[in-house]
């Protein structure tokens, strides 16, 4: 029976090319902390959501930012894990993605019900 190899014995030319999303895991962790402290940004829209049609719209791409940012450290941290599970620093990061703040969780002023504890009431809480 032939053994799989190991992710280092493989032609990188047939491996997930993980510098095409971060160009290294420390780019990975300066990008998470950088969203740590962009996520309150969006409170600079709370009371004026229903203001007129441009500020809710202003409201809603800036945290549609937040998130993709935030699918693309979970992308990377869980394709890194993936490859090569007994990677222990790949494992540190697939666990730090898990734990990382919700953007739903920190931009509930686009849906006050969410703030009154009312969780059916925003569909991105069913993720959290």
């Amino acid at each position: 029976m032939s053994k799989i190899p190991a992710r280092n014995e493989i032609d990188p030319k047939y491996t997930w090319n993980a510098e095409s999303v971060f160009a290294s895991p420390e780019a990975w962790s300066a990008e998470a902390e950088k969203i740590v402290a962009d996520i309150p940004s969006v409170k600079v829209f709370q009371g004026k959501l229903a203001s007129n049609a441009a500020s809710l719209a202003d409201a809603m791409e800036a945290v549609e930012r937040i998130i993709q940012r935030v699918e693309h450290l979970h992308m990377y941290a869980g394709f890194s894990y993936s490859v090569d599970t007994a990677d222990q620093k790949a494992a540190a990061m697939a666990d730090k993605a898990g734990r990382h703040p919700r953007t739903g969780d920190r931009s509930s002023i686009l849906c006050p019900a969410r703030d009154a504890g009312d969780r059916r009431a925003n569909p991105a809480s069913m993720a959290a």
